[in-house]
Parts: structure tokens; C-alpha cells; sequence
């Protein structure tokens, strides 16, 4: 925990002194590289900001739209599905009602001569549906085809529970070879006697319920215990939209439900485009804001280049020298327009101390000759010596008559000078 804690902080001592260096070298960088990073950095910001918000936007329209699209998918098959459905049980309850069916099941000529040929010409709106007649004693009578032998096994347990209650049942049954079947059986009752005498029962295979999965979507059946007895869905991280089929009765008791739905990769997969596109776009807004940012830093920065490139002249030559940008309305302008004005008092200092030094010096001048002049005159000697006593630093021009050496030799030689004068 303490060697965590150590890294940790290492890392975090590491990244503040990686601040602290980015924040030197942006101070120490030229005004015009500054003026280029920040808009460069904000153009960067606002160019992600944007793009992720046009990715979300369109995540979410494209979602919504999915689910809007798969609402009316799932109204349509629904509307189709309790349509065919409806068809099939008016036909079987037509059948269960009739009293001709009662009574022929009552007699076993009437079986031959009239049921077989009835059966034979219904015709269900679902393929592979079968609806067939059974006695009392849960046996085959009619059907509407020839079954199979693997046919009508899975509905004896229903068709035994119509003969034993004399009311309709409805269940999704496991078929023997595989599948499941919405089946619905209703007795064949007896008039006069009120005996129930058989049952119809109409058997469609949930397989062939749902219509075929289209290119985006897939669609599916589910009961009310969350169960799928049809067609397929995307997996779990599929968007899905259910619909709940209204059945007339008894099929309303299954309470079952349209599934509309499609893979999210599938859905999402016009974004993929999108996300080209949206790099495509943020390359060309760098390229635009990297371009802008150097012309507006150039822009920006050249009055105050021009402020210092004046501000080095003075620095290298000593003299004031004209400003630019003096003519500008903002701070720049007013920054120049002050800057002059301070060099042009201090143009104007320069010209009263140069004034004053030369006043001085053609000052110091006379006296010097007057000097000269008076020390010139005297018939005596007047010299001085340097503070250490070494060399001469004047002689009057009256030391060449006293010693007959030139002056220059006698400032040269001190040891001379004072040979001859004393």
C-alpha cells in the first residue's frame, strides 16, 4: 500500500512538474506563437466539443429512429398476424357450431359421406396449419389434410381436456418432431342432448406465424412467460420493440407478443459512415483553424513586433526613432501613440542635456585658453606632477627658456627637468 502510495505521488509530483514546464516554455515563447497556440488549442476544443455532440445526436436520432421504424414494423405484422389468426379460429368455431358436424359425428355414415369431403375443403391462411375432427373418444375423424403420423400427437392432451369440460382450450404445445404449435381445440356439441360429440381443433405451427425476418429487422413471438416459440432476436444488446398481439378468444389468454428487432451494429452501422465523415470534417476544421490561427497570431502581434523592434533600435543605437501603428483605434494604437509621446520627450531631454553639455564644454574651452594664455605669460615656471609623483602632467612653455630642452623630452625624463632647474 505505502510502494502504491509512493507511485502514486511520484506520478503526480511528475505530471505537476510536466505543467510547470509547459506553463515556462508557453511564457517564454514569442507573443505570436502564444496568439497561435491558444486559438489553435480552443479551435481543437471547440472542433472535439462539436463532434462529439453531432455523434451523440446522431447516435440517438439513429436509435430513435430504429425504434420509431420498428413500432410501425411491429403495428403491421401485428395487424397481419391477429387478421390470419382471426381468419382461422372463425373457421374452426364455424366448423365446432355447425349441427350438420354434430350429427354426422353421431353417425358413422355421415363421418364418410360428409365430413371427410368438408374437412378436405377448408383451406387455412397458414401453411402447415392443419385443423382436424375427433370423436368423443379423442380420435381422427377428418382433417383437412392427410396428417402425418407425427401429426396431431402433441394435441390429445387439449383435445382430451374439450372433451372432458365441453370448453375451448388454447396452448402452445411442443410438437414431436421438433417446434411448437399454437393450437386450439373447441368441442363439437350435440344440440339435442347437449353431449359434447367431438372436437376441432386447429393446429398452426408458430414457426409459420411471424413473417419472414426482413434485411433490418428480425421479428419473433414471445408468450407471457418471456419465452421466444418463434422466430429470432438480435441477442441481448439488440434494440427490441414489443407489441401485444390481440387475439380474439380464447387466444387472447396466451397474451402473446410481437418482437421487433435489430442487431444495435446493424442499426449503428450508417454511424460508422458518420464517424468517417465527422473525422473528415474535424481534419479539414484543424487544417482551417491551424491556418486561421497563424494569420490572426501574425495579425494580432505585428503592432506589438513593431513596438519592440522600435523599443530594440532605441536599445542598440541610443536614439529615438519613429513608431508605427500610431494611427490604430485600439489598445494597440493608444500602446504606440503613448510609446511615441514618451520618445519624444525623451528626444527633447536628449536635446537639453546636449544642449547643456556643449555649453559646458565651449565653457570649459575658454577657460582653458585663458589659463593657457595666463601661465603662457609668465616668465616663471608652472608645472604640476600626478598624484603619485612619477610623470608631469603640465609645463608651462616658459620651461624651455629656463632649460633649453623641449617640453615633450622634459615631461618624458622627470629626473632631467629637475637636473636642470635645480
Amino acid at each position: 500500500m505505502t510502494a502504491m502510495a509512493c507511485l502514486s505521488d511520484l506520478n503526480l509530483g511528475n505530471f505537476v512538474n510536466f505543467l510547470q514546464r509547459l506553463r515556462q516554455q508557453y511564457e517564454d515563447a514569442p507573443l505570436q506563437r502564444k496568439i497561435a497556440l491558444a486559438m489553435g488549442v480552443g479551435g481543437i476544443l471547440v472542433t472535439a466539443v462539436m463532434a462529439s455532440a453531432a455523434f451523440l445526436v446522431s447516435h440517438h436520432l439513429i436509435i430513435a429512429n430504429t425504434q420509431a421504424n420498428q413500432v410501425m414494423t411491429a403495428k403491421l405484422v401485428e395487424r397481419e398476424i391477429v387478421l390470419r389468426i382471426e381468419s382461422a379460429i372463425a373457421l374452426a368455431k364455424s366448423l365446432a357450431g355447425n349441427t350438420v358436424t354434430a350429427n354426422a359425428l353421431a353417425d358413422n355414415v355421415g363421418r364418410a359421406t360428409y365430413l371427410g369431403p368438408l374437412m378436405s375443403a377448408q383451406t387455412l391462411p397458414f401453411p402447415e396449419a392443419i385443423i382436424f375432427l375427433t370423436d368423443y373418444q379423442g380420435r381422427v375423424v377428418a382433417s383437412n389434410r392427410i396428417l402425418r403420423p407425427d401429426e396431431g400427437m402433441a394435441e390429445k392432451a387439449l383435445v382430451a381436456e374439450t372433451l372432458q369440460f365441453g370448453r375451448p382450450v388454447v396452448a402452445v404445445v411442443k410438437q414431436q418432431g421438433g417446434g411448437r404449435a399454437l393450437v386450439a381445440a373447441f368441442p363439437v356439441l350435440y344440440r339435442l342432448t347437449g353431449q359434447t360429440e367431438g372436437a376441432v381443433v386447429l393446429s398452426i405451427p408458430t414457426s409459420v406465424i411471424p413473417p419472414g425476418n426482413s434485411s433490418r429487422h428480425q421479428i419473433a413471438l414471445r408468450d407471457a412467460g418471456e419465452s421466444l416459440i418463434a422466430g429470432s432476436i438480435g441477442g441481448s444488446n439488440a434494440i427490441q420493440t414489443e407489441v401485444p398481439l390481440v387475439l380474439p378468444e380464447p387466444m387472447h389468454e396466451l397474451r402473446l407478443r410481437v418482437v421487433v428487432s435489430q442487431d444495435r451494429r446493424v442499426a449503428l452501422r450508417d454511424l460508422d459512415v458518420l464517424i468517417v465523415v465527422f473525422l473528415v470534417v474535424c481534419a479539414l476544421l484543424l487544417m482551417a483553424v491551424t491556418v486561421v490561427s497563424r494569420a490572426a497570431a501574425r495579425l494580432l502581434s505585428h503592432p506589438m513586433s513593431e513596438l519592440a523592434n522600435a523599443a530594440a533600435r532605441i536599445s542598440d543605437t541610443g536614439r529615438p526613432g519613429p513608431v508605427m501603428e500610431v494611427n490604430r483605434k485600439d489598445e494597440f494604437g493608444q500602446l504606440a501613440r503613448a510609446f511615441q509621446a514618451m520618445l519624444k520627450r525623451l528626444s527633447e531631454s536628449y536635446a537639453v542635456l546636449e544642449l547643456r553639455v556643449e555649453e559646458r564644454t565651449h565653457a570649459l574651452k575658454a577657460s582653458e585658453q585663458k589659463l593657457a594664455s595666463i601661465l603662457s605669460s609668465l616668465d616663471d615656471t608652472v608645472w604640476s606632477l600626478s598624484p603619485d609623483g612619477q610623470r608631469v602632467t603640465y609645463m608651462s612653455p616658459s620651461a624651455y627658456g629656463l632649460t633649453g630642452l623641449p617640453l615633450e623630452q622634459l615631461k618624458h625624463d622627470l629626473g632631467l627637468f629637475f637636473a636642470e632647474v635645480f
